[in-house]
């Protein structure tokens, strides 16, 4: 290729052609010049360095995955320089764990010849890992097949996807941390309110475990209460598989960690915390032992541990769950529990004798009234007896 000059003395690129004429002996006796105007070419080519080296995405070609041309913009994604790219092998740039994809990727897009865009990483010439958007043409060039890629920056467009995303994960875990909040105050206010109608202890016992099974459905447990000699707690209810023998459910309360510090004890991994002696099993989940008490004696302790042979959603969370809410449960179960006591100790003491306990007058007449009434009922007659005790009080 050279530059002529025309008639008029302006200038030309030409391209020359020299091919020689040879004689029937093979000797040279002609040569025939071809000249071509390449003119259009090299505007073609002036036209496609300043478009892409004007554009903002990066813009390089391939042949056989070896770099042949790449823009400004490539280079300043990329970090390297055209002379340090030309000629190397454009996976050795693409992130390790992508490799396989962009090859894939860019081998279905070619066959096909549907240019749809995938995503994947580079690590740059600093070391940055950096997210590409990245769309492939193929062309043919000088016989050869070669390959045009359109190369963008989308880095920060996917940390703003990734910010996103945590903040909605966050978001909705806290609006579900919310909603099993009020679900729990609820079911809390209505064990509350079903405890304050009890009379007696006895009736107390199906209300917990129910409603513990609400609270916390991949749980068993056990309610204790000490005992009027106050020197053991026995259970008066379990559930979810706990055992049933005697040494599980009668101890000292010593035997308890919870009970000895009087606060809620919770155990996260059995194999390294300090585990409850009344517990003769040794567990294999985590558990929690939450004291009941009023007025700093102890009425009773409620025992949860969380099973992991039941598939429940969110079962992990039982635990977690309980120890937030441990001080609000069990000021609930203490105070319901000490006003049922109560009530039930004003009940007995107005109808029996303190010294004695034999039942006394008013009691005589509650249960006189009422057989009067189921007499007249069923149209029976009503026997009474009076006896009189001599010397009694020596009795």
């Amino acid at each position: 290729e050279t530059i002529h000059k025309r008639k008029d003395n302006s200038r030309v690129h030409v391209s020359l052609t020299v091919s020689p004429l040879k004689d029937e002996s093979g000797g040279v006796i002609a040569f025939v010049i071809f000249v071509r105007n390449t003119a259009e070419r090299e505007q073609a080519k002036e036209l496609f360095d300043a478009i892409t080296q004007s554009s903002p995405i990066g813009i390089y070609i391939v042949q056989d995955w070896i770099f042949q041309y790449i823009n400004r913009q490539f280079e300043r994604i990329i970090g390297y320089n055209m002379k340090e790219l030309l000629s190397t092998k454009s996976l050795d740039y693409i992130y390790p764990e992508d490799r396989e994809l962009v090859r894939n990727s860019a081998v279905n897009t070619l066959k096909s010849g549907l240019y749809q865009p995938y995503e994947y990483r580079i690590v740059t010439k600093s070391g940055q890992i950096k997210w590409i958007l990245e769309t492939v043409i193929s062309y043919r060039t000088q016989g050869k097949r070669a390959t045009l890629g359109n190369f963008m920056d989308i880095t920060e467009s996917k940390q703003m996807q990734e910010e996103t995303r945590h903040a909605n994960e966050k978001l909705t875990g806290m609006v579900k941390q919310l909603e099993g909040q009020r679900r729990q105050s609820v079911i809390l206010a209505e064990m509350r309110d079903m405890l304050q109608a009890c009379s007696k202890m006895s009736e107390t016992a199906p209300i917990i475990m129910g409603y513990m099974k609400k609270l916390f459905p991949a749980s068993q447990g056990a309610l204790f209460l000490l005992s009027n000699s106050r020197s053991d707690l026995e259970s008066i209810v379990t559930w979810g598989g706990f055992p049933t023998n005697p040494d599980d459910n009668i101890f000292t309360p010593d035997a308890c960690w919870g009970l000895r510090r009087g606060r809620a004890h919770v155990v996260d991994n059995v194999n390294i915390e300090p585990i409850c002696p009344h517990l003769k099993h040794i567990p294999t989940s985590p558990y929690v032992c939450l004291p009941l008490m009023a007025k700093g004696d102890i009425l009773g302790l409620l025992h949860l541990m969380n099973d992991f042979t039941v598939k429940e959603l969110g079962q992990d969370q039982a635990i977690a769950d309980l120890k937030e809410m441990a001080v609000t449960l069990s000021e609930y179960l203490s105070l319901s529990l000490a006003n049922v006591k109560l009530s039930e100790n004003l009940s007995m003491q107005s109808i029996q004798d303190p010294q004695s306990g034999l039942y006394n007058r008013r009691f005589m007449e509650e249960s006189l009234q009422r057989e009067i009434l189921r007499a007249a009922r069923k149209q029976t007659q009503i026997g009474i007896i009076m006896a009189d005790l001599d010397h009694f009080k020596k009795f």
